[in-house]
């Protein structure tokens, strides 16, 4: 031992301020990436909710005038374009609205499979018009079918992606 250095345990002193130092990092870097997310999810939300309100609302004006809309579904499908063409709500909400709303008519048939996820999805929205990521991913992960039609979307708006 070298004249005028402690007895003890000097390298357990060390050890702890280093690990304590790692640990602080860790921590900051954990707040800092939640903060970056949570601002780019309410972000999109923000953005993206009027541009995809729009885009409802001109989808199904083309696809009634296609005379694409059964007339016994009229109702179910004018009430998911007025919950997903408000102006409140969250663009996550209006993106379900759109998917399932677009995907259903395209064909100009409505299946009663189409109208039980037609039923569920305005259930959902009328209860949390302003549903987040996470709530569209549960509706979407018991519906594989719809999955594909949600994905179709995802790339036409990236910012919304999962």
């Amino acid at each position: 031992m070298a004249e005028g250095e402690k007895k003890g345990f000097n390298w357990l002193l060390g050890c702890g301020i280093g690990c304590g130092v790692l640990f602080l990092l860790g921590v900051i870097a954990v707040v800092g990436i939640v903060f970056l997310a949570k601002k780019g999810y309410d972000t999109f939300s923000e953005e993206m909710a009027p541009e995809l309100a729009a885009e409802l609302r001109s989808q199904y004006d083309g696809l009634k005038d296609e005379g694409k809309v059964p007339e016994e579904h009229v109702a179910l499908f004018d009430e998911l374009v007025a919950i997903g063409g408000a102006e409140e709500g969250s663009a996550w909400g209006k993106m379900l609205c759109l998917t399932v709303v677009v995907s259903s008519l395209e064909d100009g048939k409505v299946t009663e499979a189409e109208v039980g996820v037609l039923e569920d999805a305005r259930d959902l929205l009328q209860e949390n018009p302003d549903i987040g990521l996470f709530g569209m991913r549960r509706f979407f992960e018991h519906r594989p079918e719809m999955q594909a039609e949600m994905q179709r979307y995802q790339t036409r708006y990236p910012r919304g992606g999962y």
